[in-house]
């Protein structure tokens, strides 16, 4: 439950935010080549990102890291719900970058460690499954946002929720 909701404001943050303003329009300062730069650039950061994550990981265990980049993502759900000017939409990219390789290594890492090894295909099976059958949530929860209050801004400032309670459980989680 905790990779899941962990995962959907990872994914959403990536999907929901690169193209609208805090209205809710498409970005007026980013046409369509822009914003596919804009997911270039954050998968280019997102590369060497992983690979300081994964030496990172020699050094601190993944219970430790998981934590920083859930924190660094909820500060990127603030930051978002901030955003108002081109330069910011870059800032943003560059940060989602940065943590989007480490976290989503680090927590499939972390998840092999803690499913019986005799069992992972099943539990790697019903991981994928879950993913994708949840895969709406982080975007109901950015539309909901938006829709209520008029702002994509709040819409993906809401994202903040999943990465709470997500936290919450993967600290309960990792003391059993």
């Amino acid at each position: 439950m905790t990779v899941i909701l962990l995962d959907e404001g990872f994914d959403a943050i990536k999907i929901d935010f690169f193209d609208r303003d805090e209205e809710g329009k498409p970005l007026n300062f980013l046409d369509t080549t822009g914003l596919l730069l804009a997911l270039l650039v954050t998968q280019i950061v997102a590369f060497p990102s992983a690979l300081v994550f994964g030496r990172l990981s020699g050094q601190y265990p993944s219970g430790t890291l998981i934590p920083v980049c859930i924190a660094a993502y909820a500060g990127i759900a603030l930051f978002a719900f901030f955003l108002k000017h081109q330069w910011q939409f870059w800032v943003l990219a560059v940060v989602v970058g940065m943590f989007q390789g480490g976290i989503q290594a680090l927590s499939r890492s972390h998840f092999a460690k803690i499913i019986p090894p005799e069992k992972s295909g099943e539990y790697f099976g019903l991981f994928d499954i879950c993913g994708k059958g949840a895969s709406f949530l982080g975007t109901m929860i950015v539309s909901v946002g938006s829709q209520l209050t008029g702002s994509a801004n709040v819409g993906v400032g809401s994202l903040i929720v999943l990465f709470v309670v997500g936290f919450v459980l993967f600290r309960v989680s990792d003391q059993k």
